[in-house]
């Protein structure tokens, strides 16, 4: 890689020299790097990535996709302190197809900020809350047809369990010991899925896009005055359900472990995490939310967490060609994880409930 990236940023119109470039750790997806270059004496940096087309088989789509938003969101009213743009070839095109069949990006770096791979404080939560509220906001008024359908079943719940059916059938005697006793447990819960799933794909449930991907690493703080600047990560905005988003919100806020870890003891749900939440994402947002979307808010983290289960699991049996990982069973132990969440979320439903009955009030 050290010898041929320099090539790769070499075909992107980045004006100045190259001084310095490291792979940034962590996503679960792209691979992602960070350069250095000097123009007119001052550094800038860019942000690099090698796309998953195991993932997003069509890079021209997923990059006309973000152009379309990026152009939206910079044009939009709503407007946060900071943001990006993508950084085309030198012969203008929005990604470099290399002739080792790899597909590369850039994108101009938000420097000054970082981002938590967990929160800190129930003022952090908040903030995460009301950036994330703030870019549905800016999301409601684009069309959902404006954008092309770049991941095909990606919001398609039922058919996650029963692709992992088909591969349960399929490799029964290549299956791990503990890969066979996680299957029973993650498939028992197809019908609470299929439940929620009904709901917020009702005929009467609008069309909307959503992010579709809200880590708390996907918020941007300022560096100086840690206040929100920018939401990023772009390539799950596509129609889809704020139940969703909300549940996937709850499993990355809310619960004081990493999506790996091994020791599900140490797995706890911070219920005044989860009220803040509430209070700063859902509420602002409610009078977008029907009856069958509000109802449904209660397992959503849980639904959230168990499709996720089976993700991992599935992805283990195919031998990890969706999600990166960093040893052997990474992404079996991730399952095993993922369940052991979604019996914690599962005993929110009723904490939940309750703020959804309060917001009326």
């Amino acid at each position: 890689m050290s010898n041929y990236f320099p090539d790769v940023l070499q075909q992107f119109d980045i004006q100045g020299s190259l001084i310095a470039f490291e792979e940034i750790k962590g996503g679960n997806i792209h691979r992602s790097f960070v350069s250095t270059w000097e123009q007119n004496n001052c550094e800038t940096r860019f942000l690099h990535q090698e796309m998953n087309t195991h993932v997003f088989k069509d890079p021209n789509a997923l990059m006309q996709n973000t152009q379309i938003l990026l152009d939206h969101i910079n044009n939009s009213s709503i407007r946060f302190k900071r943001s990006y743009q993508v950084i085309r070839t030198r012969s203008a095109a929005p990604y470099l197809f290399t002739e080792q069949d790899r597909f590369w990006r850039t994108f101009s770096y938000i420097d000054g900020t970082y981002s938590v791979e967990h929160c800190s404080s129930s003022k952090q939560v908040a903030q995460i809350a009301s950036a994330f509220a703030k870019f549905q906001m800016i999301l409601i008024t684009l069309d959902s047809s404006c954008l092309k359908p770049v991941l095909p079943g990606f919001r398609d719940l039922p058919k996650r369990f029963q692709d992992l059916e088909q591969e349960r059938q399929r490799s029964v005697e290549n299956q791990a010991e503990d890969a066979k006793a996680l299957f029973d447990k993650i498939l028992s819960q197809r019908s609470l899925v299929q439940s929620f799933y009904a709901s917020t794909n009702h005929p009467q449930v609008p069309k909307r896009i959503t992010h579709g991907d809200l880590k708390v690493s996907n918020v941007l703080f300022d560096t100086s005055t840690e206040e929100v600047v920018s939401v990023v990560d772009l390539d799950t905005c596509l129609p889809g359900s704020l139940a969703f988003d909300f549940g996937d919100f709850v499993r990355s806020a809310c619960v004081s472990c990493s999506e790996d870890e091994i020791n599900v003891d140490q797995i706890a749900v911070r219920q005044d995490y989860i009220e803040c939440l509430f209070e700063a994402f859902i509420r602002p947002l409610s009078h977008l939310l029907t009856q069958r979307e509000t109802e449904a808010l209660a397992v959503a983290p849980a639904v959230v967490a168990v499709t996720l289960a089976a993700r991992f699991l599935r992805d283990f049996l195919i031998g990890d060609v969706y999600f990166k990982v960093r040893y052997p069973k990474h992404n079996l132990n991730r399952a095993i994880t993922q369940y052991a969440i979604f019996e914690k979320l599962l005993n929110q439903r009723d904490f939940i409930s309750r703020l959804c009955r309060n917001l009326k009030k």
